[in-house]
């Protein structure tokens, strides 16, 4: 150890030692516990809400099929009813087509569905 080269490169080798290179220091344990907890406490609570979730899809569906059977099976119905809504047949006097009460009814069952369920979906996100 009496060579000043020796000593220098003593000096740097501990030095060398001491420096922490790495490019991402690793992160506390606890942190790694902690964060692991929150995603299996994630993972349980996605678990437990997927009969939720398939039971709202399946709501979206039946509400989608059952607007398109009532459009698709009273369209001319309704598009003679909607018509009496022009300024012609306003200006003209003409008689108002109606709609059966039980279309009436229908769309007002089915409107009334629709909004019920695009509250939970609004109010289920916060």
């Amino acid at each position: 150890m009496n060579d000043p080269l020796e000593r220098h490169l003593d000096t740097w080798m501990k030095q060398f030692a001491a420096t922490d290179e790495r490019e991402h220091i690793l992160p506390d344990p606890s942190v790694i516990w902690l964060k692991a907890r929150v995603l299996q406490s994630a993972k349980a609570m996605e678990r437990a809400s997927l009969p939720i979730t398939t039971a709202q899809i399946g709501a979206y569906i039946a509400v989608a099929a059952c607007w398109a059977l009532l459009l698709t099976s009273k369209w001319s119905a309704i598009q003679a009813w909607l018509d009496t809504f022009s300024p012609s047949h306003l200006f003209t006097g003409q008689q108002a087509a109606s709609l059966s009460m039980p279309v009436l009814l229908t769309c007002v069952a089915l409107g009334s569905v629709t909004v019920m369920i695009a509250m939970h979906a609004i109010f289920a996100e916060e």
